[in-house]
């Protein structure tokens, strides 16, 4: 006996990110490699990808430099509720900056709370996080995890 209930089940709309900057040739995968990675990732979590947003030689510590290319699109595809999901090879590729961060956070926050959007995540082949979570966990594993948290300190 079937009812005539019909439940529609949306997958999240997952935008993967790709960035290599020009010195990055020896050390850092390329935006091929990167999305290889990341697009089975979107799969194997029932996302759908989107359409792929990179920078391509896009330095990550010259403030001058403007990630127009990807980041930026992504952001505001993401604020316009085109996206519901950034997926990326490495919290360094996706992050240049702690400013970065911070603008993602807020624009998830403002997602998930102010809007009642579906609770934002950010994948990575290495970890999952939660960029709503009210405690700063996401924070700390991020800057953990990144190269500027090695910098000694005084």
């Amino acid at each position: 006996m079937s009812d005539n209930k019909t439940s529609t089940i949306t997958a999240l709309r997952v935008s993967p990110y790709g960035r290599i900057s020009d010195t990055d040739k020896k050390r850092a995968p390329g935006i091929n490699h990167q999305f290889r990675t990341v697009h089975p990732l979107i799969a194997s979590r029932g996302g759908v990808a989107t359409c792929d947003y990179f920078d391509n030689g896009k330095s990550a510590y010259k403030p001058e430099v403007i990630r127009d290319d990807g980041f930026e699109p992504w952001l505001q595809d993401f604020i316009d509720n085109q996206t519901d999901v950034i997926a990326g090879w490495d919290l360094d590729r996706i992050f240049r900056q702690p400013i970065d961060l911070e603008r993602v956070i807020k624009a998830y926050c403002h997602a998930y709370f102010k809007e009642g959007r579906p609770k934002s995540i950010l994948w990575l082949p290495s970890m999952t996080l939660d960029l709503t979570d009210a405690d700063a966990r996401p924070s700390r594993a991020c800057w953990s995890q990144s190269p500027t948290s090695q910098v000694q300190r005084p």
